[in-house]
């Protein structure tokens, strides 16, 4: 009796997977695809707070979360947008509310009152996009008086942040090498130091040059025409230093292949 069309098909399939030769079905992605969300969407319970996120759309697996937080007479849906465009938008980057002031803009009276913001906006983004906020470190991200009260929350909070970027401000404490040494010994690692102004750029060498005699690694980046913003110049800075920021980090692993292509 000869056998039918269905054994012999099973049969050569049976000996091209010893041989190693049947093609694989590819890996499924782990994750659906993270659409349907606006890039940037507030996740306050209560109406009169408003944190916001930028997502990383179409993140089909856990991606690293960036805390920004704006500077004074600022708003954290303006400082959310620059950051984005920074860090090409791989990440999740929440902006906690600082505390009211006249015209509809907020500011920060003190490290207790960003670490109260930063927290419940934590909190809040890991649960609304459970799964897809990863548990790796996050990234602190500051912007003028965003950047000068960070001294003590960055000691306190380094394991949970051992990478940070200051934008035009904590001149103060980057300049002695007591910020350095305590953050490095409480786990910090890399700090990226953004200018906009002349000024600023001499402040960070100096610094720089204090702070890895501490240990940490630091790149100083930015453009000097910019002036005191988060502007498309300091935005254009990021994104040619990001990786350098980000390299061996856990969570920025297929950071690479998920950068905006450059037009010619």
């Amino acid at each position: 009796m000869r056998p039918s069309r269905k054994s012999q098909f099973s049969f050569i399939a049976a000996v091209l997977a010893l041989l190693g030769l049947a093609s694989k079905t590819p890996d499924a992605p782990t994750m659906s695809p993270l659409v349907g969300r606006p890039w940037l969407m507030r996740i306050a319970e209560s109406p009169k707070v408003e944190d916001v996120v930028t997502l990383p759309l179409g993140a089909n697996e856990p991606r690293p979360l960036v805390v920004a937080v704006h500077g004074a007479g600022d708003r954290p849906d303006w400082a959310c947008g620059g950051w984005r465009i920074g860090m090409e938008s791989y990440a999740f980057v929440v902006c906690p509310m600082g505390l009211p002031m006249a015209g509809g803009v907020y500011g920060w009276s003190s490290t207790t009152s960003i670490a109260a913001a930063a927290t419940r906006a934590i909190s809040s983004v890991r649960q609304e996009f459970q799964g897809y906020v990863g548990s790796g470190p996050m990234i602190y991200a500051g912007f003028s008086q965003g950047a000068i009260l960070a001294n003590d929350f960055l000691v306190k909070n380094a394991a949970k942040f051992p990478i940070a970027v200051l934008a035009e401000g904590g001149y103060g404490y980057l300049a002695t090498s007591t910020f350095a040494h305590r953050y490095h010994a409480a786990g910090g690692r890399r700090l990226l130091v953004l200018c906009g102004t002349p000024g600023c750029f001499v402040n960070a060498k100096r610094a720089q040059s204090i702070a890895e005699r501490e240990g940490l690694e630091v790149i100083v980046t930015g453009d000097p025409k910019a002036g005191h913003n988060l502007n498309g110049l300091m935005q254009q800075a990021l994104q040619r230093d990001w990786h350098r920021l980000v390299a061996g980090i856990e969570g920025w692993e297929s950071y690479a292949q998920h950068r905006w292509k450059k037009s010619d």
